[in-house]
């Protein structure tokens, strides 16, 4: 009885070595489709012929690639149970594109946190100094003379009388500065 075990056992094992072709490796930097787009995989399984797959997504769906003999992957429709293995630990691909997507907004919003904590600095393309925006020289009349600190005249602009200077040194004048 207990040879009769221990030879199921032996069988058993024999046909999940069969059966397990595939086995997960370190994920491949990228794969070439056959239509020549470069792509990162999201997790690649290998066999001990050769054969490679990859996972990737697309439309935050997951995509499985198999390695042709011209060594460029195919997507494939069949899901072999070594490739659904892997599927099953993989993360949710549209929560990983969110998450992304916060990472870029929030770093977003630090970049223009930053810019705005840094005064504009200008260029007089007539005397060459560098300026800050608090720099700028206004004279008001019916014609706005916007000149840097040197008096060289960057610009003018009329002013309708309902507009101040202020207005317009904060750049609310219809975008004209």
């Amino acid at each position: 009885m207990f040879s009769k075990l221990l030879e199921q056992i032996k069988v058993t094992e024999l046909a999940d070595q069969i059966l397990e072709k595939y086995k997960r490796v370190e994920t491949d930097e990228s794969y070439t489709t056959q239509s020549g787009s470069v792509n990162k995989p999201i997790a690649t399984l290998a066999d001990e012929y050769g054969g490679r797959a990859q996972v990737g997504v697309d439309d935050n769906c997951f995509v499985l690639y198999l390695l042709q003999e011209d060594g460029a992957y195919k997507r494939t429709a069949y899901i072999f149970p070594e490739a659904h293995e892997v599927l099953k630990d993989l993360p949710d691909p549209r929560k990983a594109q969110l998450e992304k997507g916060l990472e870029l907004q929030k770093e977003d919003e630090s970049i223009k946190e930053e810019i705005g904590k840094k005064p504009r600095k200008f260029e007089c393309q007539e005397c060459g100094r560098i300026f800050t925006e608090d720099e700028f020289v206004i004279s008001s009349g019916p014609e706005v003379i916007i000149s840097c600190p040197n008096d060289c005249i960057i610009g003018t602009v009329y002013v309708p009388d309902i507009c101040d200077v202020k207005e317009i040194k904060e750049g609310r004048n219809n975008g004209s500065l």
